[in-house]
């Protein structure tokens, strides 16, 4: 059985917020300048998305690798970060847009690829950032998550839920 961990994300978090209130962020603006291939943490970081220094220093080096001597993640350096961000983004953007329904994030790590599936319905876009372990381990235990998992015929709740 993997040791999946459910995440928060404050990035994710910022674009949920700005998707139930597109009135108040340039989401076309944003869609058009990640299409256009600009950096995602300046692109974030000019529309309010990121929430302070310290969130957007974290996202340019553990996520992306922006001013890393190689470029790479520091949390998955063998994997295309923003490539996989990037259009994941692009794509549940898009479906907001043309929806007119809000965006949800979830971050679950321990999966063996970097992958995000974009799930839209009637009632919202749901992004799942399906990732491997962290390189690095970070955050605090967030009050009221749980897992509940079941193991050799056991069930139990994990409180290994970290904000991130």
């Amino acid at each position: 059985m993997p040791n999946l961990t459910l995440w928060r994300s404050l990035f994710l978090e910022r674009l949920h917020e700005a998707s139930r209130h597109a009135e108040k962020y340039p989401l076309d603006e944003i869609l058009a300048r990640l299409e256009g291939g600009e950096n995602i943490c300046d692109v974030a970081s000019d529309a309010g998305l990121v929430p302070d220094a310290d969130e957007d220093e974290h996202l340019r080096r553990d996520w992306y690798g922006y001013g890393e001597p190689d470029g790479r993640s520091r949390f998955w350096p063998d994997w295309d970060v923003e490539g996989i961000t990037r259009e994941a983004y692009i794509r549940a953007l898009r479906c907001m847009l043309e929806l007119k329904v809000p965006v949800t994030g979830y971050w679950i790590s321990g999966i063996d690829e970097f992958a995000v599936p974009i799930l839209p319905s009637p009632s919202q876009i749901t992004m799942v950032m399906l990732t491997p372990t962290p390189r690095m381990e970070l955050g605090e235990r967030a009050e009221g998550l749980e897992i509940v998992r079941s193991f050799g015929g056991r069930t139990y709740v994990d409180p290994g839920v970290f904000k991130g």
